[in-house]
């Protein structure tokens, strides 16, 4: 269940981006004997829950950050700022 809790639901075919608890109990009982794990085809969203919160996993919260990865960026936003201007001006 840690393994799958690391996908994306897309990764596995579904539409959603995030897993819900229901969903994520939902795919673990439907393929939890096929995995060999017959326990968890019971399993519901408090056994998944439990689980998760043991390895200290939250799927359904997303962590948003933000990189720089153009070392160049604020020169060239700079240069297309400046191009913008100049066409409004020129178009007045």
């Amino acid at each position: 269940m840690v393994d799958i809790a690391y996908r994306t639901p897309k990764d596995l075919g579904y539409a959603a981006e995030l897993w819900t608890l229901s969903a994520l109990a939902r795919h673990v009982s439907t393929h939890a004997c096929g995995a060999g794990y017959e326990r968890l085809a019971k399993a519901g969203k408090t056994t998944v829950w439990r689980i998760l919160d043991a390895n200290e996993l939250k799927p359904h919260r997303v962590r948003y950050y933000l990189e720089r990865r153009d070392p160049q960026f604020e020169r060239k936003m700079a240069e297309v700022l400046m191009q913008r201007r100049r066409l409004a001006t020129a178009g007045s």
